[in-house]
């Protein structure tokens, strides 16, 4: 069930210059640099809320803000 040799010979390959694929490369490698900044920056972002969420919670357990009117008691 694999591939025949008709098959084979039938299949369109690409025939990029080394240039083309070093350029080809490169884009890929900026695109996965800036996907990867992303990633972190999300990372970051996330754990900031995280941080809030957990200090909004305390605040409330300790009574530092009245959950019911969501003002800080003074």
């Amino acid at each position: 069930a694999g591939l025949g040799l008709g098959e084979v010979g039938a299949l369109r390959v690409p025939d990029a210059t080394i240039s083309q694929q070093v350029d080809q490369a490169r884009e890929i490698a900026q695109v996965m640099e800036q996907m990867s900044a992303r990633d972190r920056l999300a990372t970051r972002h996330i754990q900031l809320l995280q941080e809030k969420k957990q200090a909004l919670i305390t605040a409330a357990v300790t009574g530092e803000i009245d959950v019911t009117t969501a003002r800080v008691v003074a």
